[in-house]
């Protein structure tokens, strides 16, 4: 499945991206076809859920460090020409979840923002489940 997904990418030109409900387990690193993806899924090894960061080779180069939260959060810090770039993959908890996981969840992200140097530009990439508006009606499936 990386290796479909680095193919996209680089067709597309595409030299960071954040990916949500990636399923894989645990946390790490892989190379495809050029590109490095970081992961940050389950610990119960269950293949639901799961975020990544893909990075193309000039982005893995800026990489100075990143760090798997959760199942639901990854932040990495990239160098560029002007400072530093603070990456989260966020993947939020749909509508339908309980009040503690999106609580937990909200918590997890703003702790993971207030870590991160006020020097820094905050990328935020991913799934947050928003809605908007209370006018539903023709995307009930949706």
């Amino acid at each position: 499945s990386s290796e479909l997904v680095a193919n996209e990418l680089s067709r597309l030109n595409v030299s960071i991206a954040g990916l949500t409900e990636v399923r894989w387990p645990g946390s790490g690193t892989c190379t495809a076809d050029g590109y490095t993806f970081l992961w940050s899924g389950r610990e119960d090894g269950l293949h639901r859920q799961g975020v990544a960061l893909a990075l193309a080779p000039p982005a893995h180069r800026a990489l100075v460090f990143w760090k798997p939260v959760n199942n639901r959060l990854l932040l990495a810090r990239l160098r560029h020409q002007h400072g530093r770039i603070s990456i989260i993959v966020a993947y939020a908890p749909t509508d339908v979840a309980g009040e503690d996981d999106k609580d937990e969840f909200y918590t997890n992200l703003s702790t993971l923002t207030a870590g991160i140097s006020r020097h820094d530009i905050i990328w935020v990439l991913g799934d947050l489940n928003a809605t908007t508006g209370s006018h539903r009606s023709g995307f009930e499936n949706a």
